[in-house]
């Protein structure tokens, strides 16, 4: 999927997952789209400051 630069995109369906990676020193203000991603239905999250690492598994269709 094609997404232009800073356009979030819709979640796919309910089980679909944000990711939100950032840490106590960061210098960037992530996540800064929070409000982007409730308003694409995205339902989950995952902050890796408060939850901890993520592993992500990519399978080619």
């Amino acid at each position: 999927m094609l997404v232009k630069k800073g356009k979030v995109p819709n979640a796919r369906d309910k089980n679909s997952i944000v990711i939100y990676s950032c840490g106590d020193r960061n210098t960037y203000g992530h996540p800064t789209k929070t409000s982007d991603y409730i308003a694409g239905k995205w339902k989950n999250e995952h902050r890796t400051m408060t939850s901890g690492e993520y592993t992500l598994e990519i399978v080619a269709r």
